[in-house]
Formats: structure tokens, sequence, C-alpha cells
């Protein structure tokens, strides 16, 4: 997983690279409450109505996604250092399920954080 900081950083760049590379860019737009980012995965990548909105279900999710046919995903995170600067926990507990699919799969996902 890369992280960056969000200063200069344009996300319509990020698409474009991802794109360029072949891959497929998924934006999640971050919020501020764990609540509101696990409900932004779900809205934002097209998670199936039974996505349970909780931690294994995030995972469970991005598995699937990761294990779709189609090209490389390069998933970025848009925004996160919300949820990092308003709940450290559930960004933390966020940012490890990202860790733990991207590290199963990392010839299918990238996992790219901007933090602004």
């Amino acid at each position: 997983m890369r992280v960056l900081d969000g200063d200069g950083v344009r996300l319509a760049t990020l698409r474009a690279m991802a794109t360029a590379a072949g891959r497929r860019a998924l934006v999640v737009h971050g919020r501020r409450t764990r609540a509101a980012t696990l409900a932004a995965f779900g809205r934002d990548l097209g998670f199936p109505d039974y996505y349970g909105h909780n931690l294994d279900a995030l995972v469970d999710c991005l598995r699937d996604l990761a294990l779709a046919d189609g090209p490389f995903v390069e998933l970025i995170w848009d925004r996160a250092g919300r949820l990092a600067h308003h709940d450290p926990a559930a960004y933390q507990a966020v940012a490890d399920a990202l860790v733990l699919v991207e590290s199963e799969s990392p010839a299918r996902l990238a996992v790219t954080l901007i933090h602004r």
C-alpha cells in the first residue's frame, strides 16, 4: 500500500496513470466516521446489497473484487486523512483490512491512500 500526502496529488492524474497502465482505477471518497467510511466503500465500489458495513464484510467484498475477472485493480482511497484525523483507531482498522487483502492478491490489487 502506498500512502501519499495530499498536497499536489491530483486524483485525475492517478486515475489516468492507472488506466494507462491497463489497470481499473476505483476511487473511494473518504469520510469522517467509521460507519460513513464503510458505507462509502460499499457505495463507491458497487458492493452487493448484502454487504454488511463492517470490517469483515469489507474484507470479503474486497477479496471478491480482487478475484473478479478483469484487469488489475488500483484502489484509491481519496481523503483517507479525514478518518485518520477524526477516528484514528477506525482508520487503522480499515487500513489494516486493505493491507490484508492487497497482500493476499498482489497480482490483482494495489491500494493507494491519499491523505488530505
